[in-house]
């Protein structure tokens, strides 16, 4: 009788050993995700338009193309097939993702290994919203890693005077033009 009582003794402790690691295990998981909860929130996001405009900052539901300012980041190779043109030549998936850390022209730069890429100009004046539409077009290039002009006018990309800003580019009697900042894996 005496044994049969150690053995259920036993398998008492042996339950209560479970138990403790069970509940050791929990902290230390609770501990951890307290620390991914603390990281994440430490993170800095993109900043605010200037002007406060979400809708024109991201203005359409997953998957809809969305243009604006983004950063062209390198990762561990080149972001964009031609340096002389990195907006229209930046591989669409060197894009992060709206809202991300990387999409800010304070972190392009240096975290994140990128070039900011601001828009085009094109060299003409449109006669009206169709025709500055078709100014600005972009259509994804065969090998899909970059985008096309499409309209024959001149243009001025990247370092060009005229390619600095919307107000620079008006200045040179030209169309701002911005680039399709989505990206797509």
């Amino acid at each position: 009788d005496e044994d049969d009582e150690e053995d259920e003794d036993d398998e008492e402790d042996d339950g209560d050993d479970k138990d403790d690691k069970g509940e050791d295990e929990d902290e230390e998981d609770d501990e951890e995700s307290d620390k991914d909860k603390a990281s994440e929130d430490d993170t800095p996001k993109a900043q605010p338009p200037a002007d406060g405009d979400w809708d024109d900052y991201f203005d359409g539901e997953e998957g809809e193309e969305t243009r604006g300012a983004f950063c062209c980041q390198n990762g561990q190779g080149m972001g964009a097939t031609d340096d002389a043109d990195v907006g229209a030549s930046c591989y669409p998936s060197s894009k992060p993702e709206p809202f991300d850390f990387c999409d800010s022209e304070d972190s392009c730069g240096g975290p994140c290994n990128g070039t900011w890429v601001v828009g085009w100009c094109a060299l003409a004046q449109p006669e009206g919203k169709a025709e500055k539409t078709a100014l600005c077009n972009l259509r994804m290039n065969a090998k899909g890693t970059g985008y096309n002009y499409e309209s024959p006018v001149e243009r001025a990309v990247m370092d060009d005077p005229c390619a600095a800003s919307e107000s620079d580019c008006l200045g040179c009697n030209g169309t701002w033009c911005e680039y399709i900042k989505t990206p797509f894996y």
